[in-house]
């Protein structure tokens, strides 16, 4: 999440919504020739944080901060995968939307300081769940393939869990949840990038991996999305190029290219980067694993 003073990149780059819209459908490969991208949209979006692809429905939803502030003017986009179709406004009335999940028939986003879920055929809010701390700031989003919902919460240094209808604290840790940010659940083990990445086993929350194991030179992540090879893809508030940690622990600049990536989402070989002030682009990957 870029929104938050002291863990963004620059604010200068932040700009209102303009009606023109650059479409490019060149298909030049990036410089790993990993990555082709499909299109990128410019001067569309308000600030947005995350973009989250919905395979059934064919369509891509981003989290428009616009202004960081329980002020009710943060909103949801819908654009088709081929670019061309284009919701702005799909779903208002929201206060600062940063992370997003789908799980079923339901979008969940954080927004500001509360849990909110969407569904996804009326477009219509279902349910807000508040959150328990004052100021937690949430960021992102994970679900579980159970349906177990956890949101990270910047401020309060703790990740949530939707439980029985409530939002509760699922574990709080001043020191490796510093800045809390990206989630992703990745079987029995949830991911984190903030200040520092560590990975918790959600059934004993012990912390199986940090930072330092996988390269002291990656920090202050912000996004977390499989690479569908067993690793990862990363974007850090240091770096305008994206991360990989592959799945032996390996890591190195991805080779997407300096895009001031946020919180990006991989759904089969599509991979979907909101970037910093008013952009979306989507990329296909090359999921050859060998």
């Amino acid at each position: 999440m870029n929104a938050i003073t002291w863990q963004m990149k620059p604010l200068i780059h932040f700009a209102p919504a303009f009606f023109f819209v650059a479409l490019s459908y060149s298909q030049s490969l990036a410089a790993q020739s990993q990555f082709a991208e499909v299109f990128t949209l410019e001067g569309l979006f308000n600030m947005p944080e995350s973009a989250v692809i919905d395979e059934a429905s064919e369509y891509i939803y981003v989290s428009n901060v616009n202004v960081y502030a329980k002020d009710a003017n943060g909103f949801i986009s819908r654009i088709s995968i081929d670019g061309n179709e284009r919701q702005l406004q799909w779903l208002q009335g929201l206060d600062s939307p940063t992370g997003l999940a789908i799980h079923a028939d339901r979008l969940f986003l954080a927004d500001y300081d509360q849990l909110v879920e969407v569904d996804l055929t009326s477009a219509e809010i279902v349910n807000r769940y508040p959150s328990p701390d004052t100021d937690p700031v949430l960021n992102d989003v994970a679900i579980a393939t159970d349906g177990t919902v956890f949101v990270s919460g910047s401020g309060s240094r703790s990740i949530y869990r939707l439980v029985d209808g409530a939002l509760e604290v699922w574990l709080h840790d001043r020191e490796r949840l510093a800045f809390a940010n990206g989630l992703l659940v990745a079987g029995n083990q949830l991911l984190h990038g903030g200040q520092l990445w560590t990975v918790f086993d959600i059934n004993t929350k012990t912390a199986t991996e940090s930072l330092a194991s996988v390269n002291a030179v990656i920090g202050d992540i912000d996004g977390i999305t499989s690479d569908g090879c067993g690793g990862y893809y990363v974007t850090t508030i240091p770096s305008d190029d994206p991360w990989q940690i592959t799945e032996a622990g390996t890591s190195a600049v991805s080779g997407l290219g300096p895009i001031n990536g946020i919180d990006l989402h991989r759904r089969g070989n599509l991979l979907a980067v909101p970037r910093v002030g008013d952009s979306l682009s989507l990329y296909t990957i090359d999921l050859d694993c060998d």
